[in-house]
């Protein structure tokens, strides 16, 4: 009698695991067929969309006038070359 418990232990056991890989199974088949009414495309992996950076009027006027200021010094050392 005691073989015949362990043996439906292992066999609950066994019932057990085989319902966890199915589940396991039934989410990867869920997932392919999500991708395959897509057209194939992959699913889009989620990213934090930066938000542009505001810069304010006058911080464009001084970064245009030190860009300016370099152009000029990289055409001053070109004629003194």
């Amino acid at each position: 009698m005691a073989d015949f418990s362990k043996v439906l232990q292992q066999l609950r056991t066994d019932k057990t695991q085989t319902e966890r890989d199915l589940k396991r199974l039934g989410e990867a088949i869920a997932a392919l067929q999500k991708i395959a009414a897509d057209g194939g495309r992959s699913a889009p992996v989620e990213t934090k969309r930066r938000s542009r950076r505001k810069v304010s009027k006058t911080a464009r006027k001084r970064m245009a006038a030190a860009q300016k200021a370099r152009w000029a010094k990289v055409r001053q050392q070109e004629k003194a070359a």
